[in-house]
């Protein structure tokens, strides 16, 4: 079946008229009338259009040999569809270049370079984004894990909006804009000789371009060896498995907006009225289901129209510009402050002492040394604590002959804890609230004690590396020595009680035996 026939048959198969085809193809109704009527034959570029259009193969629409019932559509893997869409890309930017004029050429460039500019510009609104949620990461965690995967996840979204909106305003600014052919005027009724001449040049033209695409074809099919189609096979069961990892993140990052969003709600009907926070958590939960879906697409070769998703992107994007702009005003009128939250709570002290020796190391974070004369033999620490909150205790370890002297607490009231931050949260105050389980901590003892004990610590913690790891085998050793030491302990002491039991019955047998005599 000849071409003309295919794409008219495919025309009205898609309800598609030759008007609405010819604005698809940026070309005039009648260059579409003299494709289907067989007059004219289009260009490469147009069809490699008609192909996405109808989502056909390129063979199967210009191979006169097949006929239309034969024509199959591109299969539905996206993987293959979006190469497919690549190499359109590929072919058509190359088609282009090579017909315009240096000037045109010069001013597609420029146009692009500036396109990209601007495109980079965006990258400043998305840093403000991640210092915003540093900022507000850094209230609530002192690991610097959740400040690392938020940036992450920023700019892996930074970098989907540069490709995908360059791609999409490339493609349809300067791609589908570009135009390779004049308008053409409807054919006269009337044939002259000069017409019949046009018609054989035209008919050669066709042919031709017939003999161009066949060429094409021939040159692919020689290009790509069944080894290299194994190796795509392979190389598509290896992305699909990176898709499935690179997935994951996404995943974990939604269920921490839909706990981060649960969280606001719940401010939210306790008065807490940071509603640009919230923008921003609903904007980045639809960007992920986004991005999941679409990675689920390519996974499960599943069926997706793109066009609806990438304007939610866009729109979420959108949101998400606007809620920052509100949170940038809310966290501005928020007062922010590293001192301890103002409450009513009520404090308790504790004080416990210890000899000054060489080995001995104070290892407690935030605390101060306060000189006391007559504390020689003995260092006394002191911790203010609020009751209310936690339980505070001072423990020790002996590690590498080193006695070392730290704190740890419990949480006793998270309620009171939850309702302090609230409370702060309502009149747009934000505290360090880590200060909350200990007021103060102070070490008393004399100078030079306080001398040795700071000595003690960089010893310590200046020992060599090699010499490190060389006592903590030792150690190992050791340790291991005394688990066995004290396995035989405990055996012995059975074997004791049991050689004492039988003493004790063969003293029982004899005594028998003496009365029985006596008797």
């Amino acid at each position: 079946m000849k071409f003309s026939e295919k794409l008219q048959k495919l025309r009205k198969e898609n309800n598609l008229s030759q008007e609405a085809l010819a604005d698809k193809l940026d070309v005039s109704r009648q260059s579409v009338s003299k494709w289907e009527s067989g007059q004219t034959y289009p260009e490469m570029d147009k069809l490699l259009t008609i192909c996405k259009i109808f989502n056909v193969t390129l063979d199967d629409l210009t191979n006169d040999e097949i006929l239309y019932n034969e024509v199959k559509t591109k299969g539905t893997n996206p993987l293959s569809n979006l190469i497919d869409e690549i190499m359109y890309i590929i072919d058509k930017t190359i088609y282009m270049f090579t017909d315009m004029s240096k000037k045109h050429k010069k001013e597609t460039i420029f146009k692009i370079i500036l396109l990209i500019i601007i495109l980079l510009l965006f990258k400043i609104p998305f840093n403000y984004i991640i210092y915003l949620g540093d900022l507000g990461l850094n209230c609530f965690f002192k690991s610097y894990f959740p400040n690392y995967l938020w940036s992450f996840l920023i700019n892996v979204i930074y970098i989907i909006f540069f490709v995908f909106t360059s791609i999409y305003i490339y493609k349809t600014y300067f791609l589908d804009k570009y135009k390779d052919e004049p308008k053409e005027e409807e054919p006269f009724e009337e044939t002259t000789p000069v017409e019949e001449k046009e018609e054989n040049i035209k008919e050669e033209n066709i042919k031709e371009e017939k003999q161009k695409i066949r060429k094409i074809k021939i040159d692919n099919e020689r290009k790509t060896p069944v080894i290299l189609k194994g190796l795509g096979k392979l190389v598509n069961f290896f992305l699909k498995a990176f898709l499935v990892l690179i997935t994951l993140p996404f995943i974990f990052t939604c269920v921490l907006l839909f706990l981060a969003f649960t969280v606001m709600i719940f401010l939210i009907f306790k008065g807490v009225t940071y509603f640009g926070i919230l923008l921003v958590i609903i904007s980045f939960l639809i960007i992920n289901i986004t991005l999941i879906k679409l990675l689920f697409t390519f996974i499960f070769n599943s069926r997706m129209s793109f066009k609806p998703w990438f304007i939610i992107f866009l729109v979420s994007l959108a949101i998400c510009g606007v809620g920052s702009g509100i949170s940038l005003i809310e966290i501005a009128n928020t007062k922010i402050s590293e001192e301890t939250p103002k409450t009513n709570l009520t404090t308790n002290k504790l004080t416990e002492e210890y000899d000054i020796n060489d080995n001995l190391i104070i290892d407690i974070y935030n605390s101060k040394y306060v000189e006391d004369e007559s504390l020689k033999d003995k260092v006394k620490i002191e911790i203010n604590y609020y009751n209310d909150i936690s339980n505070v205790y001072l423990y020790n370890n002996i590690y590498k002959n080193y006695k070392i002297i730290n704190y740890d607490f419990n949480i006793k009231d998270i309620n009171l804890l939850i309702n302090i931050i609230i409370d702060n949260l309502k009149n747009k105050e934000i505290y360090d609230y880590s200060k909350l389980q200990i007021k103060d901590i102070t070490i008393y003892t004399s100078k030079s004690n306080i001398e040795k004990l700071n000595k003690n610590k960089e010893d310590f913690y200046s020992m060599d590396t090699e010499l490190y790891d060389e006592i903590n085998n030792f150690e190992n050793v050791i340790e291991s020595l005394n688990e066995k030491i004290y396995e035989l302990e405990e055996e012995n002491d059975t074997l004791i009680e049991e050689k004492q039991e039988l003493e004790n019955n063969l003293e029982e047998y004899k005594d028998k035996i003496k009365d029985l005599l006596e008797n």
